[in-house]
């Protein structure tokens, strides 16, 4: 965290002199990290909004995605249809990584109840059909969460797709309510805070009502394969989550 507030308060007198790919991934790389810094992301903004003419496919889809991420929302940057009309204006050159990111996006306005402006029907469908082509793969770690699932008599279905085009590593039925279990390997981590992407994925399924059990990797290595230990360990956590969880 300290090295990352150095380098924002660095980047904040400089950025009027950043080009679009600098500001971008300056951006991205925060958000990817999952380190918010208000002050820098408002700075961004600012500096990016005079040359968005300027910026490209991966420019824009970095931004997006990173403000979304972070959750850091910016009127000035979005508030009107200069960003829209940015990305309606390269919609063909968007890569299916870069369609999904804005497709996160988009759910993200939906998230905070925001007026700003769309994009386009067609283009926002391309950006879900993009998001939904990623499938989920299995990892040894999930299949012995599911495992430990399906001992308990939960019949755990696996890499089920939500209504925003998620796809949810586990699913059980408990008490009436599905749950969802999200299992989370190194990847999904600096040291052990969530990158931005983990982040993103948890919040967004909440905010839709979602009970949401997260394991992370080094807690289902602490049980050490103890079969009871696993089962009291799920038990306890998805029933927590559902006690948590808003009225479905």
């Amino acid at each position: 965290p300290a090295l990352f507030e150095a380098i924002a308060a660095a980047s904040v007198p400089r950025l009027r002199d950043f080009k679009p790919q600098a500001l971008a991934n300056t951006a991205w790389s925060f958000a990817t990290a999952g380190h918010t810094s208000p002050a820098l992301f408002e700075a961004i903004a600012a500096a990016s909004v005079p040359r968005l003419r300027d910026f490209n496919p991966q420019n824009l889809a970095n931004t997006a995605w990173a403000y979304a991420a972070l959750d850091a929302p910016s009127a000035a940057l979005f508030g009107d249809s200069r960003f829209v009309d940015g990305v309606v204006a390269v919609e063909r050159a968007f890569s299916s990584a870069q369609l999904s990111q804005l497709h996160q996006w988009l759910l993200w306005h939906e998230e905070r109840g925001e007026a700003w402006p769309r994009l386009p029907a067609p283009l926002a469908e391309r950006c879900r059909a993009a998001f939904c082509a990623v499938e989920g793969a299995s990892s040894r770690l999930q299949r012995d969460v599911v495992r430990a699932l399906s001992a308990l008599g939960w019949q755990p279905r696996e890499e089920v797709r939500t209504d925003q085009g998620y796809s949810l590593d586990a699913v059980v039925r408990v008490d009436g309510r599905d749950v969802g279990v999200e299992v989370d390997g190194p990847s999904h981590f600096v040291g052990r805070e969530p990158t931005g992407a983990t982040m993103l994925k948890r919040r967004q399924l909440r905010a839709v009502g979602w009970p949401l059990l997260a394991v992370p990797y080094w807690e289902w290595n602490e049980l050490k394969g103890d079969a009871a230990r696993q089962s009291e360990y799920l038990s306890k956590g998805v029933r927590e989550v559902v006690a948590a969880a808003p009225a479905a």
